[in-house]
């Protein structure tokens, strides 16, 4: 930068207005240097305040979470959770029990039917059958003459 006021003293000529114009561009440069450094130096306490807080929040944050009660939910929860299956194999054993009895119940059922229809249809062979005969000696069978008249 001295360099540069020495080349404009040099280039105006040496004099004074020379000396003034490097001078006044040495404060303006000084100037530009010290809020560049102002700046900076708040980016810095910016930075440092940011920092600071969010470490405060972290610190809150983990403060009030409490892992431990959430670590207690957790183990309630999952007994619930235990419990809740434990009632639904019961229920579930239960069902399929009820499903085997209504199987062998609906098997004895069919096997009766089946008895029925059996004894059903024999009956009614034999009634055909008896149908039969009867037709057969109604045909073969005449009635005895009628007497008139006398006692028997």
């Amino acid at each position: 930068m001295d360099s540069l006021y020495n080349t404009l003293v040099s280039l105006l000529g040496g004099g004074l207005s020379g000396w003034i114009i490097a001078s006044h561009q040495k404060r303006l440069d000084r100037r530009d240097e010290e809020e560049r450094q102002k700046n900076a130096n708040q980016i810095a306490e910016l930075q440092e305040k940011r920092l600071s807080t969010l470490e405060k929040n972290v610190e809150k944050h983990i403060a009030t979470d409490n892992p431990e009660a959430t670590r207690l939910e957790i183990q309630n929860l999952t007994g619930a959770i235990n419990k809740l299956s434990d009632k639904l194999d019961l229920q579930n054993e239960r069902r399929q029990a009820m499903e085997i009895s209504m199987e062998n119940r609906i098997s004895k059922l069919e096997s009766a039917v089946l008895e029925s229809r059996t004894f059903t249809q024999n009956l009614y062979q034999s009634m055909q059958k008896l149908r039969d005969l009867t037709n057969d000696n109604k045909s073969n069978f005449s009635p005895p003459p009628r007497h008139s008249g006398g006692s028997v």
